[in-house]
C-alpha cells in the first residue's frame, strides 16, 4: 500500500469513527428527550389531580404542602395547557390530552378579556398549540377573538399596545412583554 492509499484509508476510518460517534450522540440525545418528557408527563399527571376545576396552577408552597392556583386571567394561565400540549405531542398520552382540553375550557372566557396586554401568553401558548396540533376550527376562532380583544389596547398615537391601565405613575404603561404579541402576530398567527 502506498502513502496515498494509506492516507485515504486513514481518512475513511476517521470519517467512519466520527459518524459512529455522531450516531451515538444522536441516540443519547433522543433518549434524553424521551426520558425528560416521560418525567414531565409523570409530574403533570400527579399535579393535575390537585388542580382546582375553576383555576390553573401557579406554584407550590412547600410550607403548606399545597398547590397554589390562580384565577383564569392571571397572565400565565396559558402555560399550563400549553405545557400539557407539548407533553402530549411527545408522549401521545390521552390523559394528558384530556387535561389539556379541560384546561383550555377553563381559560376560554379569556378570549374577550381586555384588562391588560397578556392575552398572548394566556391564549396563544394554549390555544395556539392546540390549533397547531388538532386543527380544530373553534380554536382558530378563539385565537382571532383573543387578538380582537387585545387590539382594543392598541394606542395608534404611539403605535403600541398599552400594557396596563393608567395608574398613579404612568399614563400609558408599556413593557417588553408586548413583543410576545408582536412576534406571534408576525410569525405564527399569519400562518394559521
Amino acid at each position: 500500500m502506498n502513502l496515498k492509499q494509506t492516507m485515504l484509508t486513514l481518512c475513511v476510518l476517521i470519517a467512519a469513527v466520527g459518524h459512529a460517534q455522531k450516531m451515538d450522540r444522536d441516540a443519547i440525545m433522543r433518549k434524553l428527550i424521551t426520558d425528560d418528557y416521560a418525567l414531565a408527563k409523570n409530574q403533570y399527571l400527579y399535579m393535575m389531580k390537585q388542580v382546582p376545576k375553576d383555576s390553573l396552577p401557579q406554584s407550590y408552597d412547600k410550607a403548606s404542602n399545597k398547590l397554589i392556583s390562580k384565577e383564569i386571567n392571571w397572565w400565565c394561565t396559558g402555560f399550563y395547557p400549553g405545557s400539557l400540549l407539548y407533553i402530549f405531542e411527545q408522549t401521545q398520552d390521552e390523559t394528558i390530552k384530556a387535561e389539556a382540553l379541560r384546561a383550555l375550557k377553563v381559560i376560554e372566557p379569556n378570549q374577550t378579556y381586555t384588562g391588560n396586554h397578556d392575552l398572548g401568553f394566556m391564549m396563544y401558548c394554549s390555544f395556539g398549540n392546540a390549533y397547531r396540533l388538532f386543527k380544530y376550527e373553534q380554536y382558530k376562532k378563539i385565537i382571532f377573538r383573543s387578538a380582537e380583544s387585545l387590539a382594543t389596547r392598541y394606542r395608534p398615537n404611539m403605535k403600541s399596545i398599552q400594557s396596563w391601565n393608567k395608574n398613579q405613575y404612568f399614563n400609558c404603561p408599556v413593557i417588553i412583554d408586548n413583543m410576545m404579541n408582536f412576534v406571534n402576530r408576525q410569525h405564527k398567527v399569519d400562518k394559521i
